[in-house]
């Protein structure tokens, strides 16, 4: 493992200095000033499990890699950067990927979601404050691992897919300050592990109360339903179905998740 994290390090990283590293599992090189292209050369690293070059200026696009269905990378963190263009084709290929997080980028351009059905471990999906376009994706699998997705702060359109019901073990759903045109998704209420729900500056509409559905929110601590067209009565049961909130579950469970919400900025932590 490589880990120079949190250091003053700047200018490039060259493929030349990856060569021979065969048996390398971690490369942390987050919050540094490092700058220029990702070298490709990274990816092509066979033991390679865990990638972290966040919180550096690295910048322009990443050069496609082929050949890398071997790699065994489990972790990519580009959070932080100044990357653009569209996403990489090969992180599609990346079959043992579970955690990928692209937040705070300048990525652009239609998302190819039926590639992300060839991620089956993939776990958290990160891709927030970007400039993404095209509809939500529309074929989460049955066997859908997710437990993470954060798409807020794009271009993304449409309606939230029938098919997100697939991911039983989701308990982050942040759809945040996109472009949305949808109702409630009541669907989302049999989610046992939900624990946060973010729909906050979209165009959502209609009523949010649903007496056809019996199910509560179970584990739900954070919902965010600001700044969209909801209309109607406000009914009471729907803070009662809340049952993560009430004062039984939090002497239960006084730490659930350490999720915690800070209204000045919006911002969740989770």
């Amino acid at each position: 493992m490589i880990n120079f994290q949190r250091n003053n390090f700047s200018g490039e990283i060259l493929s030349s200095h990856w060569v021979g590293l065969e048996n390398l599992i971690a490369l942390i090189l987050r919050e540094n000033s490092l700058s220029g292209l990702i070298p490709a050369s990274l990816f092509s690293l066979l033991s390679l499990q865990f990638l972290d070059l966040s919180a550096n200026n690295f910048t322009g696009q990443i050069t496609e890699v082929h050949f890398v269905t071997s790699s065994q990378l489990r972790k990519l963190y580009l959070v932080g950067n100044n990357l653009e263009g569209p996403i990489p084709g090969f992180f599609f290929e990346l079959c043992h990927l579970q955690e990928l997080a692209l937040s705070y980028n300048k990525f652009n351009g239609t998302v190819q979601w039926k590639k992300f059905t060839k991620l089956k471990n993939l776990v958290a999906l990160v891709l927030s404050y970007n400039r993404l376009s095209g509809n939500l994706p529309g074929n989460f699998s049955e066997k859908c691992s997710l437990e993470t997705i954060d798409l807020r702060q794009n271009h993304l359109e449409g309606k939230i897919p029938r098919s997100l019901s697939n991911c039983r073990k989701l308990k982050v759903l942040n759809l945040g300050n996109n472009k949305i045109t949808d109702t409630l998704p009541y669907w989302l209420k049999s989610f046992s592990n939900l624990h946060v729900l973010v729909l906050r500056f979209n165009n959502f509409h209609g009523n949010i109360g649903c007496s056809r559905v019996n199910y509560t929110w179970p584990a739900l601590q954070i919902i965010d339903l600001a700044s969209n067209n909801f209309s109607g009565i406000l009914p009471r049961n729907i803070f009662l179905d809340m049952e993560a909130m009430n004062i039984d579950s939090v002497e239960a469970h006084p730490r659930l998740d350490h999720l915690h919400f800070q209204s000045e900025l919006a911002s969740i932590a989770y």
